[in-house]
């Protein structure tokens, strides 16, 4: 997956939850590392974007680390590999966008709080943060390219690793 399709923010959001998986020893990046790195950012745009929407970003920061400290950790390794869920979480927001532009942070957090069947899109979903909700409160929001939901996250599988 090429990083450099998205926007600034959103490539400083992935370099976040790669290093949060390396600093929690986990083998693989998950949208709830994604999610932490949105949330770790409380001035950026996700951050502003949930308060706008009555959520609370700290809350939420705070679910997700619960969340990733259950997750298994893996010593020895150096290498980090993005799940598939993660991977179709990038895959859709880069489909939000027409081919010129670049998604952003925003983008991410949208397609997470689609997440159907993944605890991440619950756990934003349990603080009114919804796809739609999301979109709504968007400043100059973006035309969505695809139609339909984010695809669910729930099919097997790894991608390669992260570079």
């Amino acid at each position: 997956m090429r990083f450099d399709r998205f926007d600034a923010e959103a490539r400083d959001t992935l370099v976040r939850a790669k290093r949060l998986a390396r600093e929690f020893h986990h083998q693989r990046l998950l949208p709830e590392h994604l999610l932490f790195g949105v949330l770790e950012r409380t001035s950026g745009e996700g951050s502003r974007l949930l308060r706008s929407i009555g959520a609370d970003p700290a809350l939420l920061l705070a679910g997700v680390e619960e969340r990733l400290r259950r997750e298994p950790k893996v010593y020895g390794g150096d290498e980090i590999y993005l799940a598939r869920p993660a991977q179709r979480v990038l895959e859709a927001a880069l489909r939000r966008v027409p081919s010129e532009q670049h998604p952003g942070e925003a983008d991410l957090l949208e397609v997470l709080a689609g997440l159907e069947g993944e605890p991440v899109g619950e756990l934003l979903r349990r603080q009114g943060a919804t796809a739609d909700a999301l979109r709504q409160r968007r400043p100059g929001r973006r035309p969505t390219v695809s139609t339909g939901a984010p695809p669910s996250a729930a099919a097997p599988g790894e991608a390669p690793p992260v570079s």
